[in-house]
């Protein structure tokens, strides 16, 4: 069993994963896997939440000193859809890859987890999306956007299994986070040292949401490191060789403008969804809260069935509608609608 320190919320939390659910170990490579969010849910009412899968992200991997260790472009490979899990690597890495940057191609990405395994077989894991909400929502770092899935993970305390968000990135400009840094020790639950979930947020040696184009470069721990202090002594650059790619300006909410999750699980809320300043992705519908977040404009409305008269939402027709009075409602046409009855536990 392989152990990664995580959050819910802002509370800091250990999370388990079975450690035969990792990438293989081989002692001339570092492996990583990707759990994708948002992509693979199927249901009666709908299928496939398509075009979540995305490219898969370029990798880089320096070690402990910052030394550059090797790259694996994924420009062309996708995350197939309907997988839960994307796998990559690093050919020709033999030491230790603590620092990975992950960074987007052109087709948006949310993970939910990812996992490394080093050549020596050590398992690292860090629940990246209720990384990015938590560091979006309560520490203030702006690059940091997510969404809901329909995957848990278990805890080490016994509590109940945990939704894990999700976390975007993505290089043509539909969102702000272009790449992500781990330095995959510091999610070791024996390395926890009674820090703070805005320390894991806000220490980028630690988790780093990069909004350059195409990132190369990790921020690093000095000579002279100490992950435990407040202000540990860091480099903030390690360059690697960039690539030239083309960025737009379009937000992500309004580019899934035609898809729509519907809802079952009792932990999402169309509230909380559309009221987070760095919440992205399809519109949605709680069935536990009887709400739809129409994602565009960030606006919730009650079901039909519930209100007496004003704009609502009409689940039987998946559109917003007035009821006894004219009102404006937005336009909205979903061709394409993923349904989460259960949840899918992340080992």
């Amino acid at each position: 069993m392989a152990t990664a320190i995580g959050v819910i919320g802002s509370a800091i939390t250990i999370f388990n994963f079975a450690t035969d659910l990792f990438p293989s170990p081989d002692t001339n490579n570092v492996m990583y896997r990707l759990v994708i969010g948002n992509d693979g849910a199927t249901g009666p009412y709908g299928g496939v939440l398509s075009n979540a899968g995305g490219n898969k992200p370029d990798v880089r991997a320096w070690d402990p000193t910052g030394q550059f260790l090797g790259i694996e472009t994924n420009d062309n490979n996708k995350c197939n859809e309907g997988n839960r899990v994307c796998d990559t690597k690093i050919d020709g890495v033999n030491q230790t890859p603590d620092y990975t940057l992950f960074t987007a191609n052109n087709d948006a990405l949310c993970i939910s987890v990812a996992k490394t395994t080093y050549p020596d077989n050590i398992h690292f894991a860090c629940t990246i999306g209720n990384w990015a909400h938590s560091c979006g929502e309560y520490h203030g770092v702006d690059a940091a956007h997510w969404f809901y899935s329909d995957q848990t993970v278990k805890r080490q305390d016994g509590g109940a299994d945990t939704n894990v968000k999700c976390a975007w990135i993505d290089a043509n400009g539909d969102q702000p986070a272009t790449g992500i840094q781990i330095h995959w020790p510091d999610f070791a639950s024996q390395n926890q040292g009674g820090r703070s979930s805005a320390d894991y947020c806000n220490a980028h040696p630690t988790l780093f949401w990069h909004t350059d184009d195409d990132p190369s470069y990790v921020v690093r721990y000095g000579r002279k490191r100490n992950m435990f202090a407040e202000k540990p002594s860091t480099i903030d650059q390690s360059p690697a060789a960039p690539s030239l790619r083309e960025r737009s300006a379009r937000s992500l909410s309004n580019s899934l403008a035609q898809k729509l999750v519907r809802s079952y699980l009792p932990e999402q809320s169309a509230s909380e969804l559309c009221g987070a300043r760095n919440s992205a992705g399809p519109s949605f519908v709680s069935y536990e809260e009887r709400a739809f977040c129409f994602m565009p404009t960030k606006t919730v409305f009650p079901f039909c069935e519930d209100v007496a008269l004003g704009a609502c939402w009409s689940d039987e027709l998946q559109i917003v509608t007035p009821k006894l009075v004219d009102v404006l409602v937005p336009q909205m046409n979903f061709t394409l609608t993923a349904v989460w009855e259960n949840t899918v536990l992340v080992e």
